[in-house]
């Protein structure tokens, strides 16, 4: 039981800016516009513990694997530290699961991009919906979900799993190529 806290831990974090839609294309890709607040509440997660291990999935409800998601929201706070960017969007938001309330959603970008936005921009960032999966049986884990295909690191990620204990923060790095300024 107390590695399960923990995991759920990790899973919640890897939710906030890994996941993604259905896991099945049928060849039929969409675009959407979403708010940060409306990418939280298009989220699913399902975890089911088995034969010693947490099995999570995790997807959102509106995507498939191959769809666009153009996240539009103003920008509540930034900073840029070892050339990494943090573009902090206002949301509330509880997952149901945890009954856990996240105030903000962080999303990172590679450079300094500081010269370039300011709190109070209007922001797109244009993402496509990819699949993956990861099990560490040792860890006592195994994860289905859908990230982002821009950025992703399936090296760095299954890294970071297999040391996750020792690790209280996972996010993405996204290129620059993905955000852009909204008029």
């Amino acid at each position: 039981m107390k590695r399960i806290i923990p995991i759920c831990f990790v899973c919640m974090c890897l939710l906030l800016v890994l996941v993604s839609g259905c896991t099945e294309n049928n060849g039929n890709t969409q675009s959407q516009f979403l708010s940060a607040q409306d990418l939280l509440e298009d989220q699913q997660m399902t975890m089911n513990y088995s034969g010693g291990i947490l099995h999570t999935k995790m997807d959102y409800e509106s995507f498939n694997v191959g769809d666009t998601m153009f996240i539009r929201d103003v920008i509540s706070d930034m900073s840029a530290r070892k050339n990494i960017t943090s573009i902090t969007f206002d949301v509330n938001y509880t997952y149901p699961m945890t009954n856990v309330t996240l105030t903000t959603l962080v999303f990172q970008f590679d450079g300094d991009l500081t010269n370039t936005y300011t709190m109070g921009d209007t922001v797109e960032i244009t993402l496509t919906v990819n699949h993956t999966t990861y099990t560490n049986e040792t860890k006592g884990m195994s994860t289905d979900m859908e990230v982002f295909k821009e950025g992703w690191n399936q090296t760095y990620f299954e890294n970071l799993m297999k040391s996750f204990f020792n690790t209280n923060f996972f996010c993405q790095i996204f290129p620059q190529s993905v955000i852009s300024k909204v008029d």
